[in-house]
């Protein structure tokens, strides 16, 4: 027996030094990837201290941060390919220009030492590319994005910046400053807890929500009610011990509130003993469209430095349950500024119909995260941008245009202009401005002066004028989609909700649903499968005894699907005998347009109501055949006049 217990501690002794061996290059337990002794092996995501590719592995939280690595290939992408960080190619030969990979080594083939890296449209991507670039395969580089999934497998996104054979590319933010605390909420609620405090037990849904959109939401309407609830998101302990300053920031969204100081509010409490101090948040305002997320400016915690506190965010509404999204939490030692940092509004405009920006005074003005609403901008059309990307611009030759190129333009201050750089792209949204403006109909346009009005935003991934209304060609003005005059008889955003609309399913498991991005939407695709579906959307009552304008923004993605069915499968109708029942009304369908191509950009629709009748309803009805080709289409801010 005794000899039977050595040779048994022999073999479990023998058996943990070879487990102990065998794992040696895993970090222990109590190391966090980044920091303490391990940051030499994982680095810390700073320019001065990249991540390795193991510490960008690690770290697949969302946030920014720099990871230096070897270039070694790219994953097929595009068309009917669908592809994971398995299919990776190493090399560059059949490479596309979206993404590559990027190893421990440039000789490293083990896809467990890889990174899919995502090349957003512009200069990284023309920059950095394997297809354009062969010659950057095996090359150093250090990128600047956010560390996030890519093709099922870890991956860096949003890559805004990269350092190459010693050029620098992109954008590098001004100054890093380590963060104390943060929390992007980009996989989840982190170590954030929720207390509720008041929370009817009818309404059946919790205030305090993760959203996959990658932010924190509260509110309290629930099944088109408002319920009076107090809820808090608190942070855990955070460590001020060691701060020569702190500096809390966040971003948020803020609608549909009556009284937002009092309905969210932000406080801190040391976190050995509670004791909650309300906290003035320097920019805190409502919205009226959920992006982009504003900033909240800097609020200054040096009154607790060298104290342990956490911080809550208390949601306290009674009459009107209003929505707040919150993301991007970061406490830093650095000093608040001297004054607070600006909301998110728009800069000055002072462009107009009659002193319009030049093309060059639009592109400087632009600015990616705050559109420009109301801008005039003169310049020479000289071309178009032929499929998804800027990449694709075609300057003064009309020789390869489609219908497909119907929906852009490009304008320059030259007429001659060679250079896409130097353009902006127009978005020509369907109506008057369209078949007035685009270069398959009216090629004699081309070189034409132009003088338009719209939103100067991101388009085509780059500087672009949206939403167009009015413009000035061979000296005539003409305007986008005809305004209806007269009050409107009903009016609904479908934000978030069916106001008094009714949805109904004639046939098919799939439904209209509501979305809190702001429309409402029907699809019959459902776990990769195309299905039969009859769904309708039902107007309430309106009285339409004489005619009147229906007007709706509409969108059909996704992106490359065939539209060409669209006028029997997605269509309005109106009638005056139904009565709860779509099968057994009367119905005429109401001729709409359907956008040129398929995508998520909505288009606004304006169409004719017909005089049917004192007691009539109109209806979206959307069908399709099992294993028939699938669109998604989105619906919102609609009116009747």
């Amino acid at each position: 027996m005794k000899i039977k217990k050595i040779i048994s501690s022999l073999f479990l002794a023998s058996m943990a030094l070879f487990s102990f061996n065998a794992c040696s290059d895993v970090p222990a337990p109590y190391d966090i990837p980044g920091t303490g002794d391990n940051s030499s092996i994982y680095g810390e995501g700073t320019m001065q201290n990249p991540y390795s590719v193991k510490g960008a592995m690690l770290n697949q939280n969302g946030k920014l941060g720099w990871v230096k690595a070897y270039i070694v290939g790219y994953i097929p992408s595009g068309g009917d390919v669908s592809s994971t960080i398995s299919d990776v190619v190493f090399g560059a030969e059949g490479a596309g220009e979206t993404n590559m990979v990027v190893s421990v080594s440039p000789d490293d083939k083990n896809i467990n030492n890889c990174l899919a890296v995502q090349l957003p449209a512009g200069e990284i991507r023309d920059s950095l590319n394997l297809k354009g670039h062969p010659q950057n395969l095996y090359q150093e580089v250090m990128l600047l994005g956010t560390m996030e999934k890519y093709f099922g497998g870890s991956g860096i996104k949003n890559v805004q910046a990269y350092i190459m054979n010693g050029d620098t590319i992109g954008d590098i933010p001004a100054e890093e400053v380590k963060a104390i605390f943060s929390e992007t909420f980009a996989s989840g609620q982190g170590e954030f807890t929720v207390k509720n405090v008041t929370v009817p037990a009818e309404m059946g849904a919790e205030v305090w929500t993760w959203d996959s959109y990658k932010y924190m939401k509260a509110t309290s309407f629930v099944n088109y009610t408002d319920y009076a609830a107090e809820s808090w998101l608190i942070s855990p302990e955070v460590d001020l011990s060691n701060a020569t300053n702190a500096t809390l920031t966040f971003e948020y969204v803020a609608r549909y509130f009556t009284n937002l100081p009092e309905n969210i509010t932000l406080w801190i409490t040391e976190s050995n003993v509670e004791n909650w101090q309300q906290l003035t948040i320097p920019n805190h305002v409502l919205q009226d469209a959920w992006t982009p997320f504003a900033k909240s400016g800097d609020i200054d915690l040096n009154a607790y430095k060298g104290k342990k506190v956490k911080i809550g965010f208390k949601y306290n509404c009674t009459e009107k349950a209003g929505t707040y999204e919150l993301k991007n939490i970061s406490i830093e030692d650095r000093a608040a500024g001297e004054t607070p940092e600006e909301p998110e509004t728009p800069t000055e405009n002072e462009s107009s119909k009659e002193n319009p920006f030049t093309v060059a005074t639009a592109i400087s003005k632009y600015n990616a995260s705050k559109p420009l609403a109301d801008t005039w901008v003169k310049g020479y059309i000289v071309g178009y941008v032929n499929g998804k990307s800027i990449d694709g611009s075609i300057l003064n030759d009309l020789s390869g245009i489609t219908d497909d190129n119907k929906t852009n333009l490009l304008i320059a201050d030259s007429k001659t202009e060679t250079d896409y750089k130097n353009c902006l792209v127009l978005q020509l949204p369907s109506g008057d401005v369209r078949n007035a403006l685009n270069l398959k109909d009216n090629p004699s346009n081309l070189g034409k002066e132009v003088i338009v009005k719209g939103s100067l935003e991101k388009y085509f991934g780059t500087y672009g004028l949206k939403s167009i209304t009015e413009y000035v060609l061979d000296g005539q003005s003409s305007g986008g989609t005809e305004e209806p005059s007269g009050d409107a008889i009903l009016e609904e955003s479908f934000n978030n909700t069916f106001g008094n609309f009714t949805p109904v399913s004639v046939s098919g498991a799939q439904e209209w649903k509501t979305d809190s991005y702001g429309y409402v939407s029907m699809s019959a695709y459902s776990n990769g499968v195309s299905l039969e579906n009859e769904d309708w959307l039902v107007s309430p009552a309106v009285d339409l005894s004489k005619e009147h304008t229906l007007t709706f923004e509409h969108a059909m993605g996704p992106k490359n699907q065939d539209l060409s069915n669209a006028p029997e499968q997605y269509t309005v109708w109106v009638s005056t005998d139904y009565n709860g029942d779509v099968t057994t009304a009367t119905w005429t369908q109401v001729n709409i347009t359907y956008p040129a191509t398929s995508g998520w950009t909505f288009e606004t629709v304006t169409t004719k109501l017909p005089a049917v009748g004192a007691n009539a309803y109109f209806a979206f009805k959307y069908k399709n055949a099992e294993n028939a080709n699938t669109i998604t289409w989105e619906i919102k801010n609609l009116s009747v006049k």
